[in-house]
């Protein structure tokens, strides 16, 4: 079987990481001060959207006086949903709250850089969840035949699939 090419893929990302946010390419004397976030750490699913902009606000406050300057926010999970009001990924943490949308409004006021990320071809842990309920032919297998909780980048309609998550996240996460 021939291995795919994931090079396309791979210059794909790295262009769209370069389009996020226009202008934001850092020059090469200054050192990458920036972060992995992971939204649920910032406020409790138990909140109201209120009290949870409030709480992204706080966070970014203290992370602009840091001295950090780019957020990478992680905008879907490994289990496989989305963290912004996705069209693509079926499962969204927050229904149509869009914490992200929030992080990059208030990120900009500050002056702050936002690289949204994707866990990318995790979908399910142990067992498959996310769009690899829909699709479970698009799941990795272990050694018996069973399907796991990864997507199969060997398999062509997934690799669309993932394609259009990733152009998604980089036209609706980044405005």
């Amino acid at each position: 079987m021939k291995k795919p090419n994931i090079l396309p893929t791979a210059c794909f990302v790295l262009v769209i990481a370069g389009l996020i946010v226009p202008g934001a390419v850092l020059r090469a004397e200054e050192p990458f001060m920036g972060a992995y976030i992971h939204l649920p750490a910032w406020f409790h699913d138990k909140d109201d959207p209120a009290t949870r902009e409030r709480a992204i606000v706080d966070n970014l406050d203290r992370f602009r006086d840091s001295g950090l300057r780019v957020l990478i926010p992680f905008v879907t999970t490994t289990s496989g949903q989305a963290y912004y009001p996705s069209e693509v990924i079926p499962d969204r943490a927050w229904g149509d709250w869009d914490p992200v949308a929030v992080i990059v409004r208030e990120a900009r006021q500050r002056g702050l850089q936002v690289y949204p990320t994707m866990c990318v071809l995790a979908s399910g842990h142990d067992k498959p969840s996310g769009v690899l309920k829909a699709h479970p032919d698009w799941a990795l297998r272990d050694k018996k035949g069973e399907p796991m909780g990864f997507i199969s980048a060997g398999n062509p309609e997934a690799r669309k699939w993932v394609v259009s998550a990733l152009v998604e996240i980089a036209t609706t996460c980044s405005t």
